[in-house]
């Protein structure tokens, strides 16, 4: 079975699972496709997508500040960098959003996974049909005509 990769570049949080259980209203139509990509219709239902979830990170202006004090050599913090599981900790999303994408996935009978370490990306494997049930979507099969390499995208 192949599975496609497809990544939901907005970040989420409680609020948005909320709104994305509303029902849903097209907001704009006629997307122009990229010079080279032609539509050859719709995806196959049953064709596997990995949809990732970004989940809003919290403190990004503290890692920020963080970043200018230890690259400034006038400041005490000067070359004492954070270590990785640092960041991951100062940048965390909040349990409850995380807790409401898990949840919508779960609504919708799919295990969610979370594929960093603090949680803010979350992976899920569904096939096209219900992706489109989940996310208000219609997904169709692009193919690239110089390379021949066909992707899978909804432009709703």
């Amino acid at each position: 079975m192949k599975l496609v990769q497809a990544l939901l570049v907005s970040c989420v949080t409680a609020q948005d699972v909320f709104l994305a259980s509303q029902p849903a209203k097209l907001m704009e139509s006629g997307v122009k496709m990229a010079r080279g990509w032609q539509s050859t219709g719709d995806s196959p239902d049953s064709l596997k997508l990995e949809l990732v979830f970004a989940v809003k990170q919290q403190h990004v202006e503290s890692l920020m500040d963080e970043l200018l004090a230890v690259s400034s050599p006038d400041s005490p913090r000067y070359g004492k960098h954070l270590s990785n599981q640092e960041v991951h900790d100062l940048v965390a999303p909040a349990q409850t959003d995380i807790d409401a994408v898990l949840g919508f996935l779960e609504s919708h009978g799919v295990q969610g996974r979370k594929v960093t370490p603090n949680g803010d990306m979350v992976a899920a494997s569904v096939p096209v049909r219900l992706a489109e049930t989940m996310l208000s979507a219609k997904y169709e099969a692009l193919r690239h005509e110089s390379s021949n390499m066909t992707v899978h995208r909804t432009p709703s």
